[in-house]
Order: C-alpha cells, then sequence, then structure tokens
C-alpha cells in the first residue's frame, strides 16, 4: 500500500498536472496482526537495499535501526481488516489489487470473487491479479488492458444483484412469492 502511495506521488510530481489530486488507498487483509504491522508503517534497515536512496529520503524518517513512512504517505492509506469472501464489498473503486489470492481458492470461490471484485469497481475501473491468476469465464465482465501483467477493466454498467453472490453479512434477497 505504501509502494502504490509513494508511486501516486512521484507520478504527479512528474505531471504536469494540478498537484490537488488526492488518493485514498484501502489497504486490507484477514489477518488483524498483519493489519496492525502494516498500519506502523515501520520497516527494518533492508529497504535500503532495493529502494533508491532517494526515494528513502522523501518519503521515509530514518529512526535508529529502522526506517517509518512519513506522514504525508500514511495519511494516504486506510487499513483495515476485511475478508473478502465474508465481509460486505467495498465499492465505487477506481482500481483494485487483489495479487495471489484467487489461487489458494477452489474455482466456485474464485468466481464468486470476480462478480464481487466487478460490482465493487466503477465503470472502467482496473482490476489488478496475481500473475496466476486471471477473470476465466467472467470475460463479459471484464476486458484485458493488458493480460501478461493481469490488468482488466470492468465493462458494463449493468449490475443485477441476483447474478452477485453477496457475502452473507450483506446478502440480497429475492422475496418469496
Amino acid at each position: 500500500a505504501y509502494s502504490l502511495a509513494i508511486t501516486f506521488l512521484e507520478a504527479v510530481d512528474k505531471m504536469q498536472v494540478d498537484k490537488n489530486i488526492t488518493l485514498q488507498i484501502f489497504a486490507t487483509d484477514i489477518q488483524e496482526d498483519a493489519i496492525d504491522k502494516a498500519r506502523t508503517g515501520v520497516f527494518s534497515s533492508n529497504i535500503a537495499h532495493y529502494i533508491p536512496e532517494n526515494i528513502i529520503e522523501k518519503y521515509f524518517i530514518k529512526e535508529e535501526t529502522t526506517f517509518r513512512v512519513k506522514p504525508r504517505v500514511r495519511e494516504m492509506v486506510v487499513f483495515a481488516t476485511h475478508s473478502v469472501i465474508k465481509d460486505p464489498p467495498f465499492t465505487k473503486l477506481n482500481l483494485l489489487f487483489c495479487r495471489n489470492l484467487l489461487i489458494y481458492l477452489e474455482s466456485v470461490l474464485q468466481l464468486k470473487l470476480i462478480n464481487l471484485f466487478h460490482f465493487s469497481l466503477t465503470l472502467n475501473g482496473v482490476l489488478f491479479l496475481g500473475s496466476a491468476e486471471n477473470v476465466h469465464s467472467q470475460s463479459n465482465l471484464f476486458e484485458a488492458i493488458d493480460i501478461k501483467k493481469k490488468l482488466y477493466r470492468r465493462l458494463s454498467n449493468q449490475i443485477n444483484p441476483e447474478k452477485v453472490d453477496f457475502p452473507s453479512s450483506f446478502t440480497y434477497t429475492k422475496k418469496q412469492t
């Protein structure tokens, strides 16, 4: 999440556009411990081996044996414990990263999540999957922007809630007749 925020800030710095562009990143994980650790924004000194020095100076504060993300970056990210399988989906997203999760799930659950991702994204929103993942038979919901990079654009603004198997805490129920 912090890498995305930094990439965004770097891109805005290089663009000849209004610098008041903002970004809000929702970073989620099912494990509360992982979220708590990420929320601190503290990294070991090893990051200096793979992050350019100018980026470290610009976006991190050197502490004794660690680096802490500067508030400018930290404030762009909202962390939450969230299960994409059980919890209601986030909606009106422009970009959704789901990397290396689907490969661990059965095909029925993968299909359910692809439908939920379609529901969650805005029209023309972008889905970014892991290298071994794809949208399978749901190609009518997405078009490939770059198959190699696993980037897909959401198609169609028509959503039929009956076709989306919402998590139980956000279930759509059809009236019985």
